[in-house]
């Protein structure tokens, strides 16, 4: 694949959003993002050098157009919004007296166990049932449908460069940013951060490129999200992946933004703004979760 060249030098930052953006401003959402990071860069004496690019490729609209013009098919969209769901209350424990009775293959479909299940995580997570319903929608077009992931990957892998340094994915830009620098042999990627993302649970990682690992593209992924996040509840390790050799789990982040899910509440953190920060300029041995 051709790798787009821009006339300067300068280090890049690539931020991949996740869903639910459609119709709000590319740029606001951008100057969010980099407040966000320089409020964490803030806390450890450091400031965003004024040399550095943030780049922001926008497929919140394109997403929401496909998911509305596309024809939904139950018996794939359906199965993996169900197991998402279903996935997220086990690992958060909500489970565990049997509030969703088993009925076999045809619980997949069954309303009244969807409906039991976004009640679950409403109760417990403090999560809207809409956000939930929204969420498996748009997670399960992507996945299920080759085209809709060609389509939106081709947005984000637009926009990486030889100059491209860092490429930040929060919540389901995690699952586009794989599967774009798993597509990649070069650049090389100083460093891939996953903030938030759904990639440990094994509906989504079923669905996505394999072997399931560190991308060849990338030096150095860190993967940080809140244990109390209701979308990053597993570790990307060996007990969960194919192989997590070459992934760094950082889980005790502290996101305060409702759900713990928040992008703000992940850039705003000390580690992740300094890593991001490291990477991007080149700095090395700066990836030590101790």
């Amino acid at each position: 694949m051709q790798i787009k060249r821009r006339g300067s030098t300068a280090p890049e930052i690539m931020f991949i959003h996740g869903r639910a953006q459609g119709k709000k401003d590319p740029e606001e959402q951008k100057k969010a993002w980099i407040k966000a990071l320089e409020k964490g860069l803030k806390s450890s004496g450091l400031g965003l050098p004024s040399e550095i690019k943030c780049i922001f490729p926008f497929y919140g609209d394109r997403l929401d157009y496909i998911v509305q013009e596309t024809k939904f098919i139950p018996s794939i969209e359906n199965t993996i919004r169900y197991k998402l769901l279903e996935e997220m209350a086990e690992n958060g424990g909500l489970l565990r007296d049997k509030e969703i009775e088993s009925e076999g293959e045809k619980s997949i479909f069954s309303d009244e166990n969807f409906q039991k299940l976004l009640k679950l995580l409403e109760r417990d997570l403090d999560i809207g049932p809409s956000f939930l319903r929204i969420f498996t929608k748009d997670v399960s077009m992507y996945l299920s449908r080759e085209g809709v992931k060609k389509d939106i990957n081709g947005i984000v892998v637009s926009e990486i460069t030889e100059n491209t340094r860092v490429v930040v994915g929060h919540s389901l830009g995690s699952v586009i940013g794989y599967e774009v620098l798993s597509g990649l042999e070069k650049p090389n990627i100083p460093l891939f951060i996953t903030l938030g993302s759904p990639l440990g649970l094994c509906s989504v990682k079923r669905h996505v490129s394999k072997p399931f690992k560190k991308p060849d593209s990338v030096e150095e992924w860190i993967n940080a999200f809140d244990e109390r996040d209701f979308i990053a509840l597993n570790k990307l390790d060996e007990s969960n992946s194919h192989t997590g050799k070459g992934i760094t789990n950082k889980n005790d982040i502290c996101n305060e933004s409702p759900g713990h899910h928040g992008i703000k509440g992940y850039l705003d953190n000390a580690f992740v703004a300094t890593s991001i920060y490291n990477a991007a300029l080149g700095v090395r041995n700066c990836f030590n979760t101790a």
